[in-house]
């Protein structure tokens, strides 16, 4: 067992049931978010702040980012603010190029807690960006977002599983890594299903697993979940000509339900499809997305012929209640703290709170 399968739920938010008896849990696994700094003076509280706080300090450990100039890289400079070896965030400043947010900040949630996160923004605070922090926040916007659903006692093989309009995506079957991928990193929406592990209540197997290393405890001692996580990457910023359709950090209450594109078939769908048209072949270790791409390709048509999308919605489960899943949200971006709490972005209205 590898360390990077292995996770435990005390972080995430139950969220109740599906349709077969799985428990769920939901959280956010990571935000990127992108803002302005203007002025001379906030970019120089920028540049001061970040010489005050390089090396240990008596909370975290801050040490620079070095960016190399190629299309990748967006920012000239950076620090990461990690707790022992774990980052929990990273911000860049700087920009090559005007046409993007002069600041960005990729926040880690699934390693703190609600106070943790709390204490973290505070610190940014405390450690001399004081209420121009909070002013970031509420210029800023969402360029990414990984909310993550836990389906317990529930493997990769138990269903089939599609995304609406999608006929993009990879699997692998073989590993420490199983999982598939649907859509690309350049889609407004991709999800990225894998099986993980859940070590909760055992962190003395944990420490053996990092002492030891892989493959040295038994999967079948724990409780395993397969995590759905939608990762959302806004295509419009607050400044372009679909400037509605951006999300802002300040309004991530009104998020739309990610999951609602997700599609879970039951199994027997591969078998009945390549009855209703033997040119149909699903290949094993490709995606549902990528074999209905490969079937497109070899009839010569653009969309699903209405026999086969026949056997597609007859085939479709309705194994999560995805709007009692969403029903969670506010309570699940709460444990964001005060990275998600816009009424405590006001001096005012933080000070009575933490008073």
């Amino acid at each position: 067992m590898s360390m990077k399968n292995i996770d435990n739920g005390k972080k995430s938010l139950k969220v109740g049931r599906s349709k077969d008896g799985h428990p769920l849990r939901m959280r956010v696994d990571g935000i990127t978010i992108v803002s302005m700094v203007d002025g001379k003076r906030e970019k120089n509280t920028i540049r001061d702040w970040v010489k005050n706080i390089m090396g240990m300090t008596e909370h975290y450990s801050v040490e620079p980012v070095y960016h190399k100039k190629n299309g990748k890289n967006h920012y000239q400079k950076g620090v990461k603010i990690s707790s022992g070896s774990t980052m929990l965030v990273r911000i860049d400043y700087k920009p090559y190029r005007d046409n993007v947010g002069n600041i960005r900040f990729e926040f880690r949630p699934q390693h703190l807690t609600e106070n943790g996160m709390n204490k973290l923004i505070l610190w940014l605070a405390e450690s001399g960006l004081a209420d121009l922090i909070f002013t970031i926040f509420k210029r800023a916007w969402v360029t990414r977002l990984d909310v993550a659903l836990d389906v317990y006692n529930c493997t990769l093989e138990d269903y089939f599983f599609g995304l609406k309009r999608c006929y993009t995506g990879n699997m692998n079957l073989e590993g420490d890594s199983r999982g598939l991928t649907l859509g690309t990193v350049y889609s407004h929406l991709q999800m990225s299903i894998y099986e993980k592990t859940d070590l909760f209540g055992v962190e003395s197997s944990i420490e053996k697993v990092e002492t030891l290393g892989k493959n040295i405890l038994r999967v079948d001692e724990y409780a395993d979940f397969l995590r759905i996580e939608a990762r959302i990457r806004p295509k419009n910023t607050p400044h372009s000509k679909q400037a509605n359709r951006a999300i802002r950090l300040a309004d991530l209450d009104k998020l739309v339900n990610p999951f609602e594109s997700l599609q879970i078939y039951h199994k027997g769908l591969d078998n009945m499809l390549h009855g209703t048209d033997n040119r149909f072949s699903y290949k094993k270790g490709h995606t549902l997305a990528r074999n209905k791409h490969d079937f497109l390709k070899r009839i010569g048509a653009r969309k699903m012929p209405k026999h086969q999308e026949k056997v597609f919605k007859q085939y479709e489960y309705e194994l999560l209640n995805k709007g009692e899943v969403w029903s969670f949200w506010p309570d699940c971006k709460a444990k964001l703290g005060l990275l998600g709490n816009p009424p405590l972005w006001v001096a005012t209205n933080r000070n009575r709170y933490f008073s």
